[in-house]
């Protein structure tokens, strides 16, 4: 087995991100990372589209008519059924989930699967073993990895921050470099959970940016290796670029490496080898991520609008560069006056971040009755609290100043979280990286979230599009269609029951799948696997009590 040197294997840049070839190829890596993204969403689609028109009545929920032909009213329906499909396999005891994740997983459980189990009991969790899928996806190359590679690769003094279990105890590895305070809230999960998990070394991304970025050819012919039923588009199959995300034009740091070593972060690109943990911001109390623990008021108490506030984030956005930022491409979309001017061609080309759709490529009905930029700014709230602005003001006073940027937006204060919870409908936006508010705005609001984004997390498996939030893609280009079908047609009343419908599902089930015991659970489990993953016995470890009785 080749070795890998682990010191200085992370590539990173300074803060003023000069160019060069590695960038260079950074950006090419990156740019081959979405586009294969873009086309496997496509593929998707196209996919989901069909199966679709395939459900029967008997499959969908009641409540909703199965004679109406909106295509969102059809997305509605078939993620009810998915969500009673999904259901129908959870496990209610030790031998059925024992069954399940054999059938699933193609071996047996790890050691201590009884007691991880027994936790989710007496915490009340649904356990469905699709909900761990993401785990298995993350950790399949590494199977590929011996033992002893696993451990030299993982080890202390190889990173700058690890939580390493020894003798039933959490113990905290760093140097201090955690602006955010990151590694204390992993920590804390950890020691929860350390009485019933072996000996380990978890290195960890303090980053919001994904570290790993393994070859595609290396990482197929792993996963080949370790048998895994997933597919990877190939490089034949890209046909596009896609430059509209900041995170790769100009990310505000980069540290990345092409080795294959274990590394969990709260989130990643598709084409990322990070192993994915419960961001740390989700387990935060901190008010910008958890509000004040506030219950949004009942649903016919709410503004029928769009409220969203943010700072200028997703990279460092530059003169030359900032148009082609999703935040501001975000914002600029829902800003009525922006609308207008683009709607009469007055807004300057080089202050433009989005292209209208072609009058007719939607069937809008709003525009009908007036100008898009005006329906807009009856029903949308949208603006920066900060710009973000390279290179950063002198001093926190001028930061709602920037000079290529000020012409186009305004810079509005701050809304709390339990304020926001006032408005029907929650946009959350990527910002560097994943946004820490999608928890709290799903358990708390009591509205609809309306969720963009490319990363991946570690509840995408338990979380259904369509029935517990309503997905965008990520150039926003069906957001008037979303808001008309909610907020501006004639059967208003129907589509706003809806709504409130999928604000209803999406809190309930966020308060069944996504509290701390769930996160726990989810941590618990990633690491029993990857100290399996790391032991020289691994091939013949597992829970096997249930073979004794």
């Amino acid at each position: 087995m080749t070795s890998v040197k682990l010191t200085g294997i992370f590539r990173r840049s300074s803060r003023s991100c000069p160019g060069g070839n590695r960038v260079l190829k950074y950006l090419i890596l990156a740019t081959t990372i979405l586009t294969c993204t873009i086309v496997y969403f496509i593929y998707e689609t196209l996919n989901f589209a069909g199966r679709v028109d395939h459900i029967h009545a008997s499959d969908a929920a009641p409540s909703v008519s199965q004679e109406h032909e909106h295509p969102i009213e059809k997305l509605i329906i078939y993620a009810q059924a998915e969500q009673g499909r999904l259901l129908s396999r959870q496990s209610h005891n030790l031998s059925t989930a024992v069954m399940r994740y054999q059938e699933r997983r193609g071996r047996r459980p790890p050691p201590e699967f009884d007691a991880w189990f027994n936790y989710a009991q007496e915490h009340d969790a649904i356990v469905v073993e699709d909900f761990f899928d993401r785990i298995y996806d993350d950790l399949n190359p590494f199977w590929t990895l011996e033992p002893r590679e696993m451990r030299r690769r993982s080890a202390p003094w190889a990173h700058e921050h690890v939580i390493s279990v020894r003798n039933r105890k959490a113990i905290l590895q760093t140097n201090h470099a955690d602006p955010m305070g990151r590694m204390p809230q992993w920590h804390r999960l950890v020691e929860e959970l350390a009485q019933w998990l072996p000996d380990v070394d978890l290195p960890v991304n303090v980053m919001d940016e994904s570290r790993l970025l393994v070859p595609w050819e290396e990482i197929n012919e792993r996963v080949q290796q370790e048998a895994a039923a997933r597919r990877v588009a190939p490089p034949s199959e890209v046909r596009t670029e896609f430059t509209g995300e900041g995170s790769f034009i100009e990310p505000v740091s980069i540290s990345t490496t092409q080795s294959l070593i274990p590394f969990f972060g709260g989130s990643k690109l598709r084409q990322n080898n990070d192993l994915l943990l419960p961001p740390a911001m989700y387990l935060s109390t901190d008010e910008l991520y958890a509000g004040r623990g506030d219950r949004g008021p009942e649903w016919i108490q709410k503004k029928a609008g769009v409220v969203w506030r943010g700072v200028a984030s997703g990279g460092r956005n530059k003169a030359e560069t900032w148009t082609h930022f999703h935040r501001h491409r975000y914002v600029q979309m829902l800003n009525g006056t922006a609308v207008h001017e683009a709607e009469i061609g007055s807004l300057p080309a080089e202050g433009t971040t989005f292209k209208l759709p072609a009058q007719g490529h939607y069937s809008l009905v709003a525009p009908g009755n007036g100008s898009l930029g005006g329906w807009l700014s009856n029903v949308t709230d949208v603006a920066f609290t900060r710009l973000e602005c390279f290179p950063l003001p002198s001093t926190p006073a001028d930061e709602t100043l920037c000079s290529y940027t000020n012409p186009y937006f305004e810079v509005r204060p701050p809304i709390p979280m339990h304020a926001q919870y006032g408005f029907k409908y929650l946009p959350d936006v990527d910002g560097n990286s994943y946004s820490g508010r999608f928890r709290a705005f799903l358990s708390d609001s009591g509205s609809v979230v309306l969720k963009a984004t490319l990363y991946d997390e570690w509840h995408d498996s338990r979380l259904m599009p369509w029935l517990h939030f309503v997905p965008l893609d990520n150039t926003f280009i069906d957001v008037y269609g979303i808001l008309e079908f909610f907020l501006a047609t004639e059967d208003n009343g129907v589509h706003d029951e809806l709504a409130e419908r999928i604000a209803r599902e999406g809190r309930v089930w966020a308060n069944k799948v996504l509290r701390r015991a769930d996160m726990a659970l989810y941590m618990w489990r990633l690491i029993l696997e990857f100290a399996r993953l790391c032991d020289d016995r691994r091939d013949v470890l597992g829970w096997i009590d249930d073979l004794d009785s």
